[in-house]
């Protein structure tokens, strides 16, 4: 009767530790499952969020060249030069027409249709524009092509730029959840795994060494993940710098197109920014307006100086390049230049969101 007894707890004690260890195998697998289906659909769901960040880097850098491309054949004199700058730009349009069809096959998010609809129009808009202005110069109305440089396709360029920074964001917004889901579903499954190492420790020592392992794979995936995040952020932070600056690039070129009409060279570009942040710099250091001159509105200052004579486009050529003095009627259309200034960067961005 007693080794009855014996036999049925050895019995008993063995199922019991089979039944932990078959609970905390089949527990480290399902847990592993999930790591694994978490990593999949992350990779997979941030590696199109980043292709789709690059898609519009690549075509708001097409677009800039294209734009510096139209600027270079308003000044050009030579049908030969303005023949070939066309050549270049039918070859970036061609390419920008393709990358923006790429990217609408690619983007499967119905959120963000809405947005990329307006981004598609305007990019089209923009392209129907510039074929008007290449008209235009190449028929030598030269200042309806500036007009509608300045009037039509700079407002295409802010408006697709609005359009991308619309999607970066909705882009950006997707990661920053989908992290957080990542590392509360690592949260979890370290817990999960602490609860199935308790309650296995007291049964079967060999899953504690498992439930540890998998611990350490676990820490080393998230630090992995979390520094090839940072690597892409960098990586889109050098790239995004880089057309920051062939924006600014671009602005400088069509204040630069704009003296050249009245006789300016670039120095009065540069000149006129150099005053501003001069001007700037010293109100900042004296306290005057702290809550509005930051160093972020000096730069904003700086970089919409060379814009300060845009208006001079809608002065007559007989009138801005006059070698003599101005007539009273002459010198009073000329004043006209500081207000339409203002109507043309107030029709380029008065719509456009802060």
């Amino acid at each position: 009767m007693r080794q009855l007894l014996h036999n049925s707890l050895a019995l008993r004690i063995f199922l019991l530790v089979l039944s932990a260890g078959l609970l905390g195998i089949g527990g480290m697998i399902l847990l592993n499952m999930n790591i694994e289906e978490l990593s999949r659909n992350y990779e997979s769901i941030a590696a199109d969020c980043y292709e789709n960040k690059e898609y519009m880097d690549s075509i708001r850098a097409m677009l800039y060249q294209d734009q510096a491309l139209v600027f270079n054949h308003i000044r050009s004199q030579s049908p030969e030069e303005m023949t070939r700058y066309e050549i270049e730009e039918e070859r970036i349009a061609i390419r920008i027409r393709y990358a923006v069809r790429e990217f609408d096959a690619n983007l499967t998010d119905e959120n963000k249709r809405e947005v990329f609809h307006r981004f598609y129009s305007n990019t089209f808009s923009y392209l129907s524009t510039v074929n008007n202005v290449l008209s235009l110069s190449r028929n030598g109305e030269k200042n309806t092509a500036d007009y509608y440089v300045s009037a039509k396709m700079d407002a295409s360029i802010e408006s697709i730029n609005q359009s991308i920074t619309n999607l970066k964001h909705l882009i950006d917004t997707e990661l920053t959840a989908l992290k957080s889901n990542m590392e509360q579903s690592l949260q979890a499954t370290g817990k999960n795994v602490w609860l199935c190492v308790i309650a296995m420790v007291c049964v079967l020592t060999p899953v504690l060494f498992l439930c540890a392992g998998m611990t350490s794979d676990l820490e080393h995936y998230k630090a992995r993940l979390e520094k090839d995040l940072e690597e892409k952020s960098n990586e889109l932070l050098a790239h995004n710098r880089k057309l920051m600056e062939m924006q600014d690039n671009t602005i400088i070129a069509m204040a630069n197109l704009i003296e050249s009409r009245d006789g300016e060279t670039g120095l009065h570009v540069k000149r006129t920014s150099a005053y501003v942040r001069l001007i700037a710099e010293r109100a900042k250091a004296r306290g005057l307006y702290r809550e509005t001159i930051t160093d972020d509105y000096v730069e904003l200052l700086v970089k919409a100086a060379p814009l300060h004579d845009i208006g001079k486009i809608a002065v007559p050529d007989h009138i801005l390049q006059k070698p003599g003095r101005l007539t009273k009627e002459e010198f009073e259309v000329m004043k006209t230049h500081a207000p339409k200034g203002g109507e043309i960067i107030l029709d380029v961005l008065g719509n456009v969101e802060e």
